[in-house]
């Protein structure tokens, strides 16, 4: 077995490594690296046998901003082992290499894992965290909106654009986080892309049995958050969650989240806002 640390570096190597994640998961990040991101915060570290990718624990880079203070809080993700390979202990020995080379170089490391494994990452110094969800009712008005088209340059442009703006509305944001926004917009989220021109806001957000799930909101912030969202709304008032956490919690509900088959993991005596706070991490930082 050979170890590879970033595995996206070197062509037939991140090409084995997309056909692993793609067996395991069904997710083909060829899309989103071959569009220019992914590769500045996303590191895999591989074990190879010969030219073929077998296992492999990713890390993701992630700089929040946190009360006017940024804060480097590294994400396990991707963990995966081809069957074949299973009952080795391959992802254990990979995870002990990577927390021993993060655990001192970051303010917090974190997972969501499936509920089949929530027994796993105790083993590594892991506990259980609490992770809150916010929600509320908007009123709606006639919609006056567009769907930005991810085919066209422009339509991308105008999106990196607002996403540097980053969320007003939100305690926690990421920044600079192109690359996993894209990764959630390209593959899951590329019909759910919304600009309001006459605020010049971009919302993302799906819509499901007049409910609006918001994953992220960007402008400049001299507009208020429920009038920019009831643009969406299609006329109708709508239950809103959010994907994040708002920065107005007055007329919020908010309830520990019940994310399905999804566990929500912390290193430890770690001093950071997950373990402290009632907060939504951002829903588009995760991978």
């Amino acid at each position: 077995m050979k170890l590879v640390v970033n595995s996206l570096q070197q062509e037939k190597q991140r090409e084995s490594y997309f056909d692993l994640v793609k067996s395991v998961f069904g997710l083909d990040f060829r899309a989103v690296y071959n569009a220019g991101f992914l590769e500045n915060s996303f590191i895999p570290y591989t074990y190879y046998d010969g030219e073929k990718a077998v296992s492999s624990v990713a890390v993701l880079i992630n700089y929040f901003l946190i009360e006017g203070e940024t804060k480097r809080y590294i994400q396990i993700s991707t963990v995966c082992t081809d069957p074949e390979y299973r009952g080795q202990g391959l992802s254990g020995k990979l995870m002990d290499y990577v927390l021993a080379e993060w655990i001192n170089d970051c303010d917090c490391i974190y997972l969501m894992a499936n509920d089949s494994v929530v027994d796993y990452y105790p083993m590594f110094g892991f506990k259980q965290s609490q992770e809150y969800t916010y929600s509320k009712q908007i009123p709606g008005k006639p919609a006056s909106f567009r769907m930005l088209d991810l085919t066209s340059d422009k339509d991308v442009s105008l999106l990196i654009r607002k996403h540097t703006e980053l969320n007003p509305y939100s305690q926690v944001n990421l920044n600079p986080g192109i690359d996993i926004m894209m990764f959630h917009c390209i593959n899951f989220l590329k019909n759910c892309i919304y600009y309001i021109q006459e605020y010049d806001a971009i919302v993302i957000a799906v819509m499901e049995q007049g409910e609006l799930f918001v994953y992220d909101i960007y402008a400049d912030g001299t507009t208020e958050m429920d009038e920019i969202l009831a643009s969406i709304t299609l006329g109708e008032e709508v239950a809103v969650t959010f994907g994040f956490t708002p920065v107005d919690t007055m007329e919020c509900h908010v309830e520990l989240s019940k994310e399905e088959d999804s566990t929500f993991f912390v290193m430890a005596d770690m001093d950071c806002v997950l373990n402290t706070q009632k907060v939504t991490l951002p829903y588009l930082s995760r991978a």
